[in-house]
């Protein structure tokens, strides 16, 4: 009979440490989550991670990820606004819970994964702000990814609470083996429309913007008489040159604009214009 209750005594003493750290394990998941730290190390072990691969790029960025909506649940933190590379970011988005989806996911040349993500809450979205926009990029290491660059809340871009659509985000060579985010913005309003262009690249493991650049205007569906109305469009050229790491952006501008009160009379004039912009200290500035 003692024996017997020798063997209940350590049955159970065994069952209660394997439910301690059980307990532990779920509390500490809990924690990571409501930090947004769930999966992220110095290394993902992604395995063989494709671009398309949006749950295995969700679920290790945020550690969460609903296979209906496919989408990852994120809560905005103090941490994630104070180190927004280009800051943009409402203060009253903090702490509410958004749903992030992925907006551009490819593999450059060179093999690295570029992500960027959007984040939305219809219930406190502006109506003229945008979404919240992640960046990220994933360098292999053999069988693994490096995690090199990453910003959950990089800026906010986009209108009526929504993110830039899909086809205005791309990735652009600027470089050798230097990547860089592109990005077309669109606005306007009762007849007036823009648009300009964006070059977001990594700077150590952030992102900085090295080129932006306004690349139409029109007011043709304002409905004003033919000498009023203007209309320009520009076509954005990136080309190596000799002796630079770096390529040369030429914005070719073409149409008509207005010239506004500076300006002596017609106020509408025809443009036929080329910028060129050189990467000088870290960024494109004009040169003449």
């Amino acid at each position: 009979m003692k024996k017997k209750i020798n063997i209940n005594k350590n049955y159970l003493i065994i069952l209660g440490l394997i439910s301690i750290l059980l307990f532990g394990g779920i509390i500490y998941s809990v924690i990571c989550l409501r930090n947004n730290n769930v999966g992220i190390s110095p290394v993902a072990n992604l395995g063989a991670l494709k671009s398309s691969d949006k749950e295995s790029v969700l679920r290790y960025l945020y550690g969460n990820f609903d296979s209906i909506t496919q989408s990852a649940k994120w809560t905005l933190l103090d941490a994630d606004i104070e180190s927004s590379s280009l800051g943009k970011i409402n203060n009253n988005y903090k702490d509410n819970v958004f749903d992030v989806k992925i907006s551009l996911s490819t593999v450059t040349e060179e093999g690295d994964l570029m992500v960027l993500t959007n984040a939305v809450n219809s219930k406190i979205n502006s109506a003229v702000d945008g979404a919240i926009i992640g960046a990220f990029i994933f360098k292999k290491n053999g069988d693994s990814w490096n995690l090199a660059n990453k910003d959950k809340a990089l800026t906010v871009m986009g209108e009526g609470g929504n993110p830039p659509i899909n086809s205005d985000l791309s990735v652009v060579r600027y470089g050798s083996n230097k990547y860089a985010f592109k990005v077309m913005l669109r606005g306007g309003g009762q007849g007036y429309e823009t648009s300009s262009v964006q070059l977001i690249a990594p700077e150590g493991n952030r992102f900085s913007r090295i080129f932006q650049f306004r690349t139409s205007e029109s007011n043709s569906a304002v409905g004003l008489s033919k000498e009023h109305t203007y209309s320009y469009d520009s076509e954005i050229i990136l080309a190596p040159v000799s002796k630079s790491d770096y390529f040369e952006i030429k914005a070719v501008q073409k149409g008509t604009i207005y010239t506004k009160i500076t300006d002596p009379e017609p106020s509408i004039k025809n443009i036929n214009e080329v910028h060129t912009y050189q990467f000088i200290n870290g960024k494109y500035e004009e040169v003449k």
